[in-house]
């Protein structure tokens, strides 16, 4: 793909459309990213329905378990899902992830199943596509944009969505990681809370969306031969449940948040410091620095007395006996 014949207006436009998708990616709210997204994407390429999506990628076929749909029926996902099987549009995006793919009505109508399935999605005629499959985590990302009329996609149509395409996916995955934080927000504000978490986003069903570099690093401490997309069944089981889920599993500290149709489960390597509460770890971080318990008291605005107990349950809970123990236990001296 030559890049350099973008002439001085259309890559002022496509630097535009860069600015924008990075603009929006700024938001936690997934949905109102990927609204705006496409509204960039129609600068670029014009289309009247869309489905932008994830799914499970196993023994050769797809299973779509989430995705953000336009101008379509709202059982899109679950037409795909049920007619896998004929789909020769997310057939060719496993096979051929990376590309950008066109398909039209006089050429695709020839086949039957995929013509059936067409109109079960409202009529489609033109199908402009682009899958990113990671076969490690078996996760195909993908979109597909569509038009209802007979003006089929351009060659021009698939090289602009190959231009937009990584950072369509670098824009999803800022977005993601800030839905993810702010819904973690209230324990990652704990501070002081040890070893550094690695989260990700999955759905009710335990499979993987997005997940923070290391994340599958810190799983396989416990879990050696884990690839995903679905999470270890440890975990999963913790997932289906509702409310937030603070568990141990061997030599990790697991937390699980967020609501029915998405979880945040974050992971770090377990230390003996997690055992107390915040407060606690609060006195014993102050107290192994060299303070005393009246300077602590005044820091965090507690009596003395409340301090001295504090005090007394870290040094039970973790088995020590003075302030160079605890300085050890919290720092690693």
């Amino acid at each position: 793909m030559d890049h350099c014949a973008l002439h001085a207006p259309t890559a002022d436009l496509l630097g535009d459309v860069l600015l924008g998708l990075h603009d929006a990616a700024r938001t936690p709210d997934l949905v109102a990213f990927q609204t705006s997204a496409l509204d960039q994407i129609r600068r670029l390429v014009s289309f009247d329905a869309s489905i932008w999506g994830i799914g499970t990628v196993s023994k050769g076929r797809t299973l779509v378990s989430a995705a953000h749909v336009t101008n379509m029926s709202d059982e899109a996902v679950a037409i795909l899902n049920r007619e896998d099987a004929r789909n020769l549009v997310g057939k060719v995006m496993r096979e051929q992830p990376g590309r950008a793919h066109v398909f039209s009505s006089s050429e695709t109508f020839k086949d039957a199943p995929t013509r059936a399935l067409w109109s079960q999605l409202g009529g489609v005629r033109q199908v402009l596509c682009h899958g990113t499959l990671n076969s490690q985590a078996g996760l195909l990302g993908f979109f597909a944009l569509s038009r209802y009329g007979e003006e089929p996609f351009s060659a021009n149509d698939a090289r602009w969505i190959e231009v937009i395409a990584p950072h369509l996916e670098a824009t999803l995955q800022i977005c993601r990681v800030s839905e993810l934080q702010q819904v973690s927000d209230d324990s990652a504000n704990e501070g002081e809370r040890g070893p550094r978490f690695r989260a990700a986003v999955c759905d009710a069903r335990g499979v993987l969306h997005v997940a923070e570099p290391g994340f599958a690093e810190a799983l396989q401490q416990e879990w050696p031969q884990w690839r995903g997309p679905e999470l270890p069944v440890e975990i999963a089981q913790q997932v289906l449940e509702a409310g937030r889920r603070d568990f141990r599993k061997g030599r990790l500290e697991i937390e699980v948040t967020g609501s029915a149709q998405q979880r945040i489960v974050r992971v770090a390597a377990f230390s003996v410091i997690n055992i107390l509460t915040r407060q606690e770890r609060c006195v014993a971080k102050a107290y192994a620095k060299g303070m005393s318990h009246k300077d602590v008291a005044k820091m965090m605005q507690r009596s003395p007395a409340t301090v001295r107990h504090h005090l007394r349950n870290i040094y039970a809970k973790l088995e020590i006996h003075d302030k160079a123990q605890l300085a050890g236990a919290i720092f690693g001296e």
